[in-house]
């Protein structure tokens, strides 16, 4: 298993630590893995809204031509209701 996760592959090894078991080795790779995935992906799902413009500045007006519709709308349209 650890050959295929490559450098992650370190958490399910005793080259770690031989002193710890590998229960808690991957238990503490979660707790630190899982959390750091979230705020990537909060961070690339902020970039995204700011690069393709989904929401508007504060500062700047909105523009007459697009209109403006509430969130659930765009929910609706998502869920295809």
């Amino acid at each position: 298993m650890a050959q295929l996760l490559g450098g992650a592959g370190i958490w399910c090894t005793d080259k770690l630590t031989d002193r710890v078991s590998i229960l808690l080795c991957l238990f503490n790779a979660q707790v630190v893995i899982a959390p750091g995935l979230i705020v990537l992906l909060f961070v690339w799902h902020a970039l995204l809204l700011k690069r393709h413009r989904i929401f508007s500045h504060p500062e700047i007006p909105a523009s007459a031509l697009e209109p403006s519709e509430p969130f659930t709308a765009h929910l609706r349209r998502v869920a295809a209701w």
